[in-house]
Parts: C-alpha cells; structure tokens; sequence
C-alpha cells in the first residue's frame, strides 16, 4: 500500500454533523471509484476508555485515503477540486504525515501550482 492521506471536509458554519456525515459518505464513494485507490475508510475516532458503554466512533467528516502509488495523487486532487466545485464555500483539508494544507475553491492553476508544491516537499512520503 501506497501512501495515505487524511482528507477533512471543512465545515461550514450553518453544517450539522448529518450533513457532513453525508458529504464524507457521497466522497468516500466518488474516491473509492478511482482507479489507483487502494483504500478509502472515515478516519477512526479516538480510543475510549476501557469502561466506555460505546464503541469508538468515527471523525465526522474526515476520511483516510491510502494510494497505490503517487502518481494516483494527480487524480485524487482533481476529483477532490471537482468536487469542491458542486457547492459554493466547501474546502478540504489535506494532511500527509503531520503536515497539513487546506485546499479551497482556488483558480485551477493556482491549485495545481499549489499541491504539486506541497508533494514535491513530501516526496518522501510516496
């Protein structure tokens, strides 16, 4: 398995847990549906104590994305432009390792100069 990314929808203010729930769940889908993907699941909550009624949840809105290879990222981040596309406002956050950047409804060339930038400096992630 390749690498992984965590991909955050970022809320917008008037969001309520359901709605991201169902955003997170119809992007899983469009994700999972690229060739190159060797997973995608929702990001798995913190532990709970060993006395907890309840199992761990999972971190609404945040899915993890683990790639065949890098050159699967290209696709992803198109997929992920496109799909911040279809509503005014969304933007994700994009984490690789502990380095994080937040992706918005930027011009496309603007965006692509930006994340090609943000790989080449975690090239050694891949």
């Amino acid at each position: 398995m390749g690498p992984a990314f965590a991909v955050e929808i970022c809320p917008q203010p008037e969001d309520r847990p359901e709605e991201l729930d169902k955003l997170a769940a119809g992007l899983m889908i469009e994700v999972a549906g690229l060739d190159g993907i060797d997973k995608v699941a929702r990001a798995p909550g913190p532990p709970v104590s060993a006395n907890a009624k309840e199992p761990p949840g999972d971190v609404v809105g945040t899915l993890v994305i683990a790639l065949a290879n890098s050159t699967v990222a290209v696709a992803l981040i198109r997929l992920l432009r496109d799909w911040m596309g279809q509503a005014r406002g969304r933007a994700v956050t994009m984490q690789l390792g502990k380095e994080k950047i937040r992706v918005d409804q930027v011009p496309a060339e603007e965006l692509a100069r930006l994340i090609e930038s943000w790989m080449k400096e975690h090239r050694s992630g891949f």
